[in-house]
């Protein structure tokens, strides 16, 4: 279960934030259905906090945090201070595992490096993963350390990773590949006449894309959840709600074998990469 949604901030589709209330519906019903990881991270606008206040000990929960702070490489000390922190607002002895975003920035600052490797030994954290956006990330930062775990983004239009092969060779080196984005921040789920106006250049594609789903009987939510789900390297899927409506409509979703038709998968860095939209 991934939480940036439970903050206002993130996605196309977040309207405001979630109430504790809707929280707890949302968590308690996915412990229900054995949905028993949480992914979260300390720049998440006070949701650790909110969930430290939710009795989440029973869930396994992996927090994120960049080693870059006012575009200053932090301190050792620091990063020690963050995770203590998040422990803290999360009220937990120790996370499943902590992924660093910007790990490329490790090549030349191995003492971040092995602070890290210190802070698992002592029990804060179980996995060191890394939160990457591209392959050429993961190609640098491979050849000095090989990470318990990678978040990756993997949809239906971006098949970078497995077009460049890492999927195998990271399914092969015992991995764990965490699939994110699968719904690239709700707009593969948006309808195509609602588009927000950064995405207008885009229209045609999508609404292509929808009269393929309709011509094959496949919602875009089948669509999005079957191409990670019936990938066997996939390791644990990254799902962001709204509402626990949401929640119940993707469990109910049928998972369907279909071909992704070459013209889906787009290498345009401005449409699937969420750190290159500019939504203002």
């Amino acid at each position: 279960m991934g939480t940036a949604q439970f903050e206002s901030n993130y996605g196309i589709t977040s309207k405001s934030k979630l109430s504790s209330g809707e929280m707890k519906k949302i968590l308690r019903s996915s412990f229900s259905r054995k949905i028993e990881m949480l992914d979260t991270a300390a720049d998440y606008d006070k949701v650790e906090e909110s969930l430290g206040n939710l009795q989440i000990k029973n869930m396994k929960i992996i927090s994120k945090a960049s080693i870059v702070k006012n575009k200053i490489i932090i301190k050792k000390n620091d990063l020690e201070k963050t995770i203590n922190r998040t422990l803290k607002n999360l009220q937990v002895k120790s996370l499943y595992a902590f992924l660093l975003r910007r790990p490329c920035l490790l090549i030349n600052n191995k003492g971040i490096l092995k602070t890290l490797l210190k802070l698992k030994e002592k029990g804060f954290y179980s996995k060191i993963g890394f939160s990457l956006y591209s392959p050429d990330e993961l190609k640098k930062i491979y050849k000095i350390f090989k990470p318990d775990i990678v978040q990756i983004p993997i949809n239906i239009i971006d098949n970078r990773f497995e077009r460049s092969g890492w999927l195998d060779i990271l399914k092969k080196d015992k991995v764990e590949i965490h699939a994110r984005s699968i719904f690239l921040q709700g707009l593969l789920l948006e309808d195509p006449q609602n588009l927000p106006l950064y995405f207008q250049k885009y229209k045609s594609f999508f609404l292509k894309l929808e009269k393929w789903f309709k011509q094959n009987k496949i919602s875009n939510l089948e669509a999005c959840l079957s191409k990670v789900f019936l990938d066997e390297r996939v390791s644990n899927i990254v799902i962001g709600i709204n509402n626990k409506a949401h929640l119940d409509e993707i469990v109910k979703t049928n998972i369907k074998n279909f071909t992704t038709p070459k013209w889906f998968l787009k290498n345009e860095e401005k449409l699937i990469n969420p750190k290159l939209w500019s939504l203002v």
